[in-house]
């Protein structure tokens, strides 16, 4: 008697989530779409991640590749390029940090103590332009500008050698890019 007290709410519960979902089936059926969206284009794929870890070649295919374990992550971390990859690739994520979560809350004080409307609107538009064009066309018109030879501070910049001074010397370049590129957009992509 014991048995049958305790199967029957259990039975009843089953009853009400059984009624629930019949009573609901037109939100479960709209589910389904992101359900299979989500099946395809994200689980699915992690298939794929496993090539990392297989000697894949193109002509025998995907699932033909032997494994072979962490041999390419081995080959990759003893390699003398690895360590300064991964140097720089920490130095631009924390210059990233220190750079770009600051500047848009900076910005965005100032401009608000900016009183003269058109003003505002100006530097407004002038920090929100670049992101209408493509970083290709931004960085080929700066080039232009400083290019040491034929750009408009040809004059100023052969202060150094006979060929000039560039500005986009491999020293500096790269860090000031990446610090100028994430406080150019300041707030108005989205976070990493």
């Amino acid at each position: 008697m014991a048995k049958k007290m305790y199967k029957e709410p259990v039975r009843r519960r089953l009853k009400r989530e059984i009624g629930a979902i019949k009573r609901d089936r037109l939100l479960y059926i709209m589910v389904i779409p992101g359900v299979i969206f989500f099946l395809l284009f994200r689980y699915v794929p992690m298939y794929g991640i496993t090539i990392a870890f297989r000697d894949y070649n193109l002509f025998r295919g995907f699932s033909d590749a032997p494994f072979i374990g962490m041999k390419i992550f081995n080959r990759m971390f003893n390699t003398v390029a690895f360590n300064r990859a991964f140097v720089n690739t920490i130095i631009i994520s924390l210059s990233k940090l220190a750079w770009g979560f600051p500047a848009p809350i900076i910005l965005s004080l100032m401009l608000n103590e900016v009183g003269h409307m058109k003003l505002k609107k100006a530097v407004q538009t002038s920090l929100l332009l670049p992101h209408f064009m493509s970083w290709v066309v931004i960085g080929g018109v700066l080039y232009m500008i400083l290019f040491t030879s034929t750009g408009a501070f040809s004059g100023s910049t052969h202060t150094g050698p006979a060929n000039g001074w560039s500005v986009f010397q491999p020293t500096w370049c790269c860090k000031m890019s990446a610090r100028t590129n994430r406080t150019w957009s300041a707030g108005t992509e989205p976070s990493d």
